[in-house]
């Protein structure tokens, strides 16, 4: 006698994303400085504190498989703030793993869900941008 197991194909289950654009006054300037963190599963990931979310090698990830520094330091070089390998994404059809490679950790996402993140960062900063930060003298 044989008997059939009917296995339901268990679906994927997706981390949760969100931007936090976080502001802190620097003595040099006329405005703030603006950190863009990325938050999944309602915490904040990054390679460190300090460390700033890179629109361009963030919408790279989500399309293009490979390693991508989706994060950098503020001056513009990600060795500067030790940042040397820190995404490995693999995009499949709406899903897309990244796998942390600085915390070894892996997380899946809808790729709508970061397409959704990466437009309201880029209307957001745009939008800072365009307010006069000048105090009246």
């Amino acid at each position: 006698m044989f008997e059939f197991i009917h296995k339901k194909k268990e679906q994927p289950t997706y981390s949760s994303v969100s931007l936090q654009i976080r502001s802190y006054a620097t003595s040099n300037r006329e405005s703030p400085e603006w950190q863009l963190e990325l938050i999944v599963d309602g915490q904040t990931l990054s390679v460190d504190e300090f460390d700033h979310l890179d629109l361009d090698c963030f919408e790279a990830a989500i399309d293009t498989p490979g390693r991508h520094l989706v994060w950098n330091c503020s001056c513009g070089t990600p060795a500067c703030a030790g940042i040397y390998e820190a995404v490995k994404s693999t995009p499949q059809g709406e899903l897309v793993r990244w796998e942390l490679l600085d915390h070894q950790r892996d997380h899946r996402f809808r790729r709508a869900d970061l397409r959704t993140v990466l437009r309201r960062a880029r209307l957001s900063m745009q939008k800072l941008s365009e307010i006069d930060w000048k105090l009246p003298t």
